[in-house]
């Protein structure tokens, strides 16, 4: 069975199918044409193809389908998901020590800001005092210090979740019953290993770490901003309530995509492996371009969410 959809026709009276045509086929002639054996075959292949298009509304393969629907989450990321991450990185403990050494660097070139505006102040004279440059040299060199240390202690930690993520997978996976397989599509299982997997190892570290770094910045200016005009908070509030109306309206809709996306991602793995176990009775049956047509489809499905 397929992922994609109830067949109107099993695996099972397919394959029999197959052998009744190549008993058949072995009393006739080969440079003969076309026996009846292999039109019902291929007609049967056809139905297959054409019912698989369809889908099924609850369960992937049909009410008989021992194959389930893929779960897809709605509404925000639940805590549950972060505090996960969070102990794979270590502990809440090691978070706390983590989100110091974030906002650290972040204090520090405050501190360069106020320094240098105390120093402007003083007098042409005062100025080429070398207590104020040994000073300025000193928190800068400190600042550079602590951002390089947030940076290798961040990525660090952020690798050891990802291996303990995968292996967690892995484990599962490996001790998981034989129904779990026969409910699950090879090609879902695939995609939480290749994409997944890609996307907790490369792309949620910087993300994390730019959008950390990006909000400490946005911070940081507005509090030596208010320091020297608290008025400016006047103006600061109506903006933080529009931009974070702003961020929700975005999100509901950036975040269904992307669980769209990861969705319709499984059937094209599904669909590539069941093809290349199959592709020599394809290819004797000559029906490539079906299974080609049905592979850009589903390749289509799954752009259409990722460029949306």
């Amino acid at each position: 069975d397929s992922d994609l959809g109830s067949p109107a026709v099993s695996s099972d009276d397919l394959a029999k199918m197959l052998e009744k045509a190549v008993a058949e086929g072995d009393n006739e002639n080969s440079d003969g044409p076309v026996g009846t054996s292999d039109i019902v075959v291929a007609e049967a292949i056809d139905e297959h193809a054409a019912a698989a298009e369809k889908g099924a509304a609850q369960t992937v393969g049909g009410p008989a389908s021992l194959i389930k629907a893929e779960d897809k989450e709605t509404g925000e990321v639940k805590t549950s998901t972060y505090r996960a991450y969070g102990e794979a990185m270590g502990g809440m403990a090691l978070c706390s020590v983590l989100v110091v050494c974030m906002t650290t660097p972040q204090v520090m070139a405050i501190m360069c800001n106020y320094w240098l505006a105390l120093w402007s102040r003083k007098s042409a004279e005062e100025q080429t005092r070398p207590y104020y440059t040994n000073t300025y040299v000193i928190l800068v060199v400190a600042t550079v210090a602590a951002s390089l240390t947030r940076a290798i202690f961040f990525f660090k930690r952020a690798i050891v979740a990802s291996e303990r993520m995968h292996n967690l997978m892995l484990r599962s996976v490996l001790r998981a019953k034989i129904t779990f397989f026969d409910s699950n599509p090879i090609g879902r299982i695939l995609n939480r290993f290749a994409k997944d997997t890609t996307l907790v190892d490369d792309m949620l570290p910087f993300t994390m770490y730019d959008f950390v770094q990006c909000a400490l910045m946005v911070l940081g200016a507005c509090i030596v901003v208010a320091a020297g005009a608290p008025y400016i908070f006047i103006a600061l509030v109506p903006l933080v309530m529009y931009f974070g109306a702003l961020r929700r309206y975005f999100l509901n809709t950036s975040r269904e995509v992307k669980r769209i996306e990861a969705l319709s991602r499984s059937p094209v793995f599904s669909h590539l492996s069941e093809t290349l176990d199959g592709l020599c009775t394809i290819r004797a049956l000559n029906r490539k371009q079906i299974f080609l047509d049905m592979h850009k489809d589903l390749v289509n499905e799954n752009c259409r969410a990722f460029f949306c």
